[in-house]
């Protein structure tokens, strides 16, 4: 009996370690499962692997891993952080130091050109192209030709100058706002180049200048004006599509330098806001389209010399616009502007002042194509008359050969959407915010004023005009 009683009771342990191990292996399989669910069994959150099994007749979707997510947020990130920090950071360009050079000789050439034209009611001119011309000719020149050229151009360090193009030639820029710049040599067949012509004039120039040198044959005067036409057509992206080249039989060689810029505005005028209205010129009033925009803030001054200006920003860049105008709305002669305080030391002023809240600004919609005349006597007066004479020494590029004449032209357009300017010189070389209860300040360019435009992060002055007559 006790046998039977102790068989039945080691039965029922045995039964009961059974069914405790068949619950261990069913809850092991279910725990399985759950790590690679199916299409009924979606994964829980969490997961650190998940594979969708799709449903039949489903696209399947590439899983975006957690290292994509963050580098896609990241991107995100960075991208707003720089569209902060470039509204953060305008109007603080510094002067790029190897530069330097370059914008003291044009921005001061700029000057001495607007005085001499003091005379003329409506001006424009790329100093910038006329130094990029002359300072080739000067890679050929030696001596008191060259100390003259060096006299005109107001350049200091002609080694430093030519550093200042070739960075100024190598920058990066955007497609809202670009300046380019073309520098071709058209060299006769016929001429007999200088020993030293290689090493002393054609690899600087095209180290320095980006040149481009083609050999023509200036008697065959009909062909070679044409190919230069179409030249600088290409150059200036179509807006001086009809130039006549001065070159001709004589010519030896012809030095040309074309420029072109493009500028969409950061802050547009509406097409709406733009209408007929007087414009109070130098000696008569014209009814013109003038564009208008209200409550906007912009680098602005208003000083006790009499002037003011206003600095008009192109989009994404550091490039702009630049009005200057007297303060006295009789003022209109523009012509002496310059002769106390330069465009530097004005465009200084401007470039360390603080927006200011303007309750108008009003400019003109307007273009102007106009040709610098008399450009090779004004050049003798600034001391580089040796250059156009018979004691020229040009010999970097050839014995005996002086500048002829110089020639150069400028178009601008401003309109609502912004400006689109092109310029072309030519060098012939022959033988022998305010509160809301006070009035706001206001820049209403109704009368003569003067423009500029240049380059901020440089501090160099690529045009220069002058706005006195519709």
């Amino acid at each position: 009996m006790k046998k039977r009683c102790l068989g039945m009771i080691l039965v029922s342990i045995l039964i009961i370690t059974l069914a405790g191990c068949g619950t261990e292996v069913s809850n092991t399989a279910e725990s399985n499962h759950s790590a690679a669910p199916t299409e009924e069994t979606p994964a829980e959150p969490g997961s650190e692997e998940v594979t969708e099994v799709p449903a039949s007749g489903e696209a399947t979707e590439e899983p975006v891993s957690e290292e994509e997510t963050e580098e896609a947020v990241s991107e995100e990130s960075t991208e707003s952080r720089v569209s902060d920090e470039g509204e953060e950071e305008e109007g603080e360009y510094k002067e790029s130091g190897d530069t330097g050079e370059m914008k003291q000789a044009i921005n001061e050439f700029s000057r001495k050109l607007y005085n001499e034209y003091g005379k003329e009611d409506n001006l424009f001119f790329s100093p910038f192209s006329i130094c990029s011309a002359i300072a080739l000719s000067e890679l050929a020149a030696k001596g008191e030709t060259a100390e003259g050229i060096n006299k005109a151009l107001s350049i200091k360090d002609f080694d430093a100058f030519k550093a200042g193009m070739k960075s100024f030639y190598n920058r990066e820029q955007k497609k809202s706002a670009y300046f380019k710049t073309a520098n071709g040599l058209f060299i006769d067949k016929s001429l007999k180049l200088s020993p030293d012509y290689e090493e002393k004039f054609k690899k600087p120039a095209d180290e320095y200048f980006d040149g481009e040198f083609r050999q023509v044959d200036f008697r065959d005067t009909d062909s070679t004006r044409k190919e230069i036409t179409d030249w600088v057509n290409d150059a200036t992206e179509g807006m001086i599509p009809d130039y006549q080249a001065g070159a001709g039989k004589g010519t030896v060689a012809d030095i040309l330098n074309a420029v072109y810029f493009y500028g969409e505005w950061q802050y547009s005028f509406s097409h709406d806001d733009t209408w007929e209205e007087s414009f109070h010129g130098k000696d008569k009033d014209s009814v013109i389209e003038m564009m208008h925009m209200d409550d906007i803030s912009l680098r602005y001054f208003s000083d006790k010399d009499g002037l003011k200006a206003v600095a008009l920003p192109y989009k994404d860049s550091s490039y702009e616009m630049d009005l200057i105008m007297y303060t006295d709305p009789e003022k209109k002669d523009l012509s002496s502007v310059f002769e106390e305080a330069s465009p530097s030391d004005i465009l200084d002023r401007l470039e360390s002042a603080e927006k200011t809240e303007l309750g108008a600004l009003v400019i003109p919609k307007f273009k102007q194509d106009l040709t610098l005349s008399g450009l090779k006597e004004v050049l003798s007066d600034l001391g580089m008359g040796t250059a156009f004479s018979a004691d020229a020494d040009f010999s970097n590029l050839s014995e005996d050969v002086c500048i002829t004449d110089i020639c150069h032209r400028a178009v601008i357009e401003v309109d609502e959407e912004g400006s689109r300017a092109a310029a072309v010189t030519e060098m012939m070389m022959g033988l022998t915010s305010l509160p809301e209860d006070e009035p706001k300040e206001e820049f209403i360019a109704d009368r003569p004023f003067v423009y500029i435009i240049r380059d901020r992060e440089s501090g160099v002055i690529l045009f220069m005009g002058r706005f006195s007559t519709p």
